[in-house]
């Protein structure tokens, strides 16, 4: 995946409204051809694009001189937290790519099994629960997300194995529609900041889990001190490993294993405690 700095605006014609990205620079030096998507609205915008198998559209902003543009772009932003819509597809699809490399490592960290039974909760774009179709061959892997358009995303994503391998419906953390005991392991990638009362979601979690099962934390930032984002995206808070690793013991969970990266990146499987609660 190649980051490049690009012009995004957006002209008018008689057909349709087109939403253009022209590339400025590629750090790669090879030159990228322009991208033409359709968009309703009319609004000028200058921003930060990656470019691989998807575009991950507007990573980060400059709010244009020209016009007032901060209520839009703050309602882009919280396709973060809640896809919605077009700009919802075009975050939906950077996550699929530009998380990639943060959920291998992050499954990395537990010893998977082939017949598993797993839980994705916060599945977003799909392309986890694809992964861990594969890590369990014999297994069957569920998604759930708080976001229709992710849960429409997903389903398509993985469609080869609808109703039979994979499962994928609308729901949060606080109330998952699953009986006690239904899962060998939970995965959450990049997905925590947004569960609010993290005790309560995460003894939620545990009442799904089999006794002993793992519990998958994926973090790409774990920095509470890091602000460039909990400004711009409504409901999102940073978790230190230290807070996380103690909501984790007080909410059925023991023998938590942590993993770093030199920068932010972070990953804690846990792991259900044996006695049934």
């Amino acid at each position: 995946m190649n980051l490049l700095c690009c012009n995004v605006y957006e002209t008018k014609t008689k057909r349709a409204s087109h939403l253009r990205a022209s590339v400025r620079h590629n750090f790669n030096g090879k030159q990228m051809h322009t991208c033409k998507y359709i968009l309703g609205n009319k609004f000028p915008i200058s921003g930060y694009c990656l470019f691989g198998q998807k575009l991950y559209f507007c990573l980060k902003y400059q709010i244009s001189r020209q016009m007032n543009k901060r209520g839009f772009v703050s309602k882009i932003l919280q396709n973060f937290r809640k896809p919605e819509g077009f700009f919802g597809r075009m975050i939906l699809w950077g996550m699929n790519t530009g998380h990639a490399s943060l959920a291998q490592w992050g499954m990395s960290c537990l010893q998977w099994q082939p017949e598993w039974s797993v839980l994705d909760i916060g599945c977003g774009g799909g392309a986890n629960l694809l992964q861990i179709l594969q890590r369990c061959p014999q297994g069957k892997a569920y998604g759930i997300d708080i976001s229709p358009e992710s849960v429409t995303f997903a389903r398509k994503k993985n469609k080869k194995y609808l109703g039979t391998r994979c499962f994928i419906e609308q729901g949060g953390v606080h109330r998952l529609p699953y009986p006690d005991y239904a899962f060998d392991a939970v995965t959450a990638f990049e997905t925590v900041y947004f569960w609010g009362n993290l005790q309560h979601a995460f003894t939620e979690v545990a009442r799904v889990l089999k006794p002993g099962g793992s519990f998958l934390i994926c973090c790409e930032i774990s920095d509470p001190a890091n602000k460039a984002w909990t400004g711009l995206v409504e409901g999102m808070e940073i978790h230190s490993c230290d807070e996380l690793k103690a909501i984790l013991s007080k909410s059925g969970f023991t023998d938590t294993a942590i993993f770093r990266t030199k920068k932010e990146e972070l990953c804690l499987v846990s792991h259900r405690q044996t006695v049934r609660l």
